[in-house]
């Protein structure tokens, strides 16, 4: 799968704390006790996450995108 990135895209946000969490796991588990702390909005619970076109490629809105990010955030906290 090729990664699209639309201009704006809130996904950017997403995918730079996917990607820094993901370099720190190993140190913050050796670490413990260690957080990591997710911030995020209201706009999560509007968000709604088109399997079928994550990349936004069919339909794509700003307006939409960054409640799906933020929701995207939040469960990728709950998968830590």
């Amino acid at each position: 799968m090729q990664l699209r990135v639309v201009p704006g895209a809130p996904v950017c946000s997403l995918l730079a704390a996917f990607l820094l969490t993901n370099l720190l796991l190993e140190r913050l588990a050796a670490s413990a006790p260690a957080r990591i702390v997710t911030v995020s909005s209201a706009a999560q619970s509007s968000g709604r996450i088109d399997f079928e076109d994550l990349q936004g490629e069919r339909e794509y809105s700003e307006r939409k995108a960054y409640p799906q990010a933020k929701l995207a955030s939040l469960m990728f906290r709950d998968e830590l």
